[in-house]
């Protein structure tokens, strides 16, 4: 199991292994320096051939293990990996091999006698619980018969014979706990029994019960079913977006949750269990994901908003979002930042909606943008809707005037104290006059001296600030 980016310095790995066993013995002690700062236990790892570890023991407080039941005659490859106490793992220790030597009086079974006329080996001597094929031979001289009587579970392909003889023999798959069994071979007056052993059922896959839907939450507890029959450890592992992010060994529980907060992404995720019989099946995939909130959606106010000294903003609500942070620019300058949880909402939330009241008494442009934020993070920044507050709409004079003196009017803008009326004529300016609380003005001359086309707006004002610019009304004076 390799650490995640950024956890590797959490463990020391082991730099090298060292054994000892006696030629023939069916044990074998290792031995290696302490792996560092950090370091829990250890993960010895040995098996058939190079880099294929079909065992693992588990060290605590001790830097030497004996490991038992080695097949005579076989060779085995070890290996060790340091690992903390949230069951992340360093590196592998330098690999090294082991034969263990035949004793000839222990492998092949033989008595020192001088009445012997026969001998019998087995290879292997050891199995897992799935079916496996063995060989075995017969040292027999020409003519001497033999005979042998094996467990059930062990059939060989021949029973009886005359003189020497070569054959295999099948280790039925074990469906229930390691057993022992003992071959009995009788070759003249001679008899030898050895024993052959094979492990308890590999553990069977777990079902991943929770999490298996999208949420908020951050550090969710994954939960897993034991096992049949029951895992010891459990390797968990974790992609995030289609690539892995954590893996690491659980022992004894069919939980965990993160010790810190995940980020947002989609997960899928595994468990696989193992005993003393050996490494269970990979469950199912499950899924799950960490979700911020989706991008709001600005409904008002909007372009065509009416003035008013209290303005309602109101957005499309996000269910993911817990809060939402509205921010309001006016004429180019932050006006408010201000964040709000659902308790301040002033729409019924049946709608769908979420809405605030913002007091802006002052006149201007302002443009808006809201975004969620729950416990995952922030989600994106709305568009960003614009609105004048404050704008007056002209009524008159507009098209062909007939009359000398025209009376200029406009609607009346909450909160203005003052109206600004400017006047072009022909494409120049031609006269401008600020106008106290009053809708309407009138001139003090005679439009007839100034034939021409005119166009003309009001913009407002009161101790806030400017208001913006009306839109513009036209008329001719022929």
């Amino acid at each position: 199991m390799r650490l995640p980016a950024g956890r590797r310095a959490l463990v020391v790995g082991i730099s090298s292994l060292a054994c000892a066993s006696a030629p023939g013995a069916d044990s074998l002690t290792l031995s290696w320096q302490p792996g560092g700062v950090g370091v829990a236990g250890y993960h010895v790892y040995y098996g058939p051939s190079s880099r294929n570890y079909t065992n693992v023991l588990v060290v605590r407080d001790a830097t030497n293990v004996t490991v038992s039941g080695l097949v005579p005659g076989a060779t085995y490859f070890f290996t060790a990996r340091a690992h903390n106490r949230a069951g992340l793992e360093g590196g592998y220790a330098t690999e090294i091999t082991f034969t263990n030597a035949v004793a000839p009086n222990a492998i092949q079974g033989l008595e020192p006698s001088d009445n012997l006329t026969g001998s019998l080996s087995l290879s292997p001597l050891t199995f897992t619980a799935n079916a496996r094929r063995g060989a075995f031979r017969v040292a027999a001289a020409a003519g001497v018969s033999w005979d042998l009587a094996a467990p059930a579970w062990l059939t060989f392909s021949s029973t009886n014979g005359n003189g020497s003889f070569a054959g295999s023999f099948d280790a039925a798959g074990n469906t229930g706990a390691a057993r022992t069994g003992t071959v009995l071979f009788n070759c003249g007056t001679n008899t030898i029994s050895l024993t052959v052993t094979q492990q308890a059922l590999l553990t069977g896959a777990v079902a991943l019960l929770a999490p298996v839907a999208a949420g908020t939450n951050r550090a969710p507890q994954l939960v897993w079913s034991q096992s049949d029959p029951p895992g010891t450890w459990f390797y968990v592992w974790l992609n995030r977006d289609g690539a892995r992010y954590l893996a690491f060994w659980l022992q004894g529980m069919t939980h965990w949750t993160p010790p810190t907060d995940l980020p947002a992404g989609s997960y899928t995720w595994w468990i696989q269990p193992w005993n003393q019989g050996g490494y269970g099946p990979w469950s199912a995939p499950g899924t799950f994901a960490v979700q911020v909130p989706a991008t709001v959606a600005p409904l008002w106010p909007a372009a065509d908003t009416a003035p008013a000294a209290t303005q309602r903003y109101v957005w499309q609500a996000d269910p993911l979002a817990t809060w939402y942070e509205l921010n309001i620019i006016k004429d180019g300058s932050l006006f408010l930042d201000r964040w709000y949880t659902s308790s301040n909402s002033v729409v019924d939330p049946a709608t769908g909606q979420f809405g605030v009241d913002v007091s802006q008494p002052a006149l201007g442009t302002y443009q808006w943008s809201v975004r969620g934020w729950n416990a995952t993070g922030y989600g994106l920044w709305s568009g960003s809707p614009a609105f004048a507050n404050g704008a007056a709409t002209p009524l008159a004079p507009t098209g062909a005037m007939t009359y000398s003196v025209p009376v200029f009017s406009w609607t009346a803008v909450p909160g203005a104290s003052w109206y600004r009326l400017w006047l072009n004529r022909n494409g120049a300016y031609f006269y401008s006059t600020w106008i106290q609380m009053s809708q309407a003005w009138t001139p003090t001359w005679d439009f007839q001296a100034y034939p021409g086309n005119y166009d003309w707006w009001v913009q407002t004002w009161n101790t806030g600030g400017y208001g913006p610019w009306s839109a513009s009304a036209s008329f001719t004076v022929p």
